[in-house]
């Protein structure tokens, strides 16, 4: 199919006079054409043009278009962030982390690649990178290990540049409260990141070392025991624990760790 009729699928969505049912058709068209046919249609000069409209496509009413323009947003979001960026995708797609009223795999897509961006480590406005953290946050709540996997990496990512925004969050005790109680989560997926944010949490403020009581201190140490040949795990636990030592636990450390055997 030439470049030339997608761009015209691509006009007929954006143009405001067309009927619904064209635009509906139009956008299936494109959504079906960029799935099948994305390594070809990267190569094309003005691709750009076409994924501004599949963009606009995750805010279509259609929940079944919705979710196979997602699948697309992510493809593109493995060679391209810039260009989803450049287009406004961070948007929709915090809306549709959050809209999606327990459509789970959405949800997880959405998360996703909201992670691949974060990964990429673009420069956003500020306003914009506020915004997507506030709404990660708000997911650490999620019921879908998934779900909470992808939020724990977005921020783990980038939380040497996001941890003032955290601070600053209204509700930065309670947050940080669920951060810690995630570190005893079944998923090893969702507690490696977790210990990541962690870290970047108490390294830049240590009276939160303070916050760990004798359960916490004997999760670590579980972590420690089941995660002992990954460095990356225990360096992270060993640096919570010696913070926590230097906030003036040893004793209840010391205890515990002698109890346990770990010394």
């Amino acid at each position: 199919m030439k470049f030339s009729v997608i761009l015209r699928f691509a006009q007929f969505i954006k143009m405001p006079y067309v009927p619904q049912q064209l635009k509906d058709d139009s956008a299936w068209i494109l959504v079906l054409i960029f799935s099948r046919n994305l390594a070809e249609i990267f190569d094309m000069d003005e691709y750009e043009l076409v994924v501004e409209v599949i963009v606009k496509l995750l805010d279509f009413p259609d929940e079944s278009l919705c979710e196979k323009a997602l699948l697309v947003v992510g493809q593109i979001a493995a060679g391209d962030c810039d260009c989803l960026l450049d287009h406004g995708a961070l948007t929709p797609l915090l809306n549709k982390s959050k809209e999606a009223n327990n459509n789970f795999p959405m949800q997880r897509e959405a998360t996703r690649i909201l992670s691949k961006i974060f990964k990429s480590k673009l420069d956003l406005p500020s306003e914009q990178v506020i915004s997507a953290v506030y709404s990660l946050l708000e997911l650490l709540r999620s019921n879908d290990d998934e779900v909470l996997t992808n939020v724990c990496y977005a921020l783990s990512y980038c939380i040497d540049g996001i941890y003032g925004i955290i601070q600053h969050h209204d509700n930065f005790s309670l947050i940080y409260d669920r951060l810690v109680g995630l570190l005893r989560h079944e998923s090893c997926s969702v507690i490696i990141p977790v210990l990541k944010i962690v870290v970047g949490i108490v390294e830049r403020e240590a009276s939160w070392y303070c916050k760990f009581n004798p359960a916490d201190l004997g999760c670590l140490v579980t972590l420690l025991d089941n995660h002992n040949e990954d460095g990356d795990v225990v360096n992270d636990i060993c640096s919570i624990i010696c913070g926590v030592v230097s906030c003036g636990n040893m004793e209840v450390l010391g205890g515990y760790l002698l109890h346990r055997g770990s010394v």
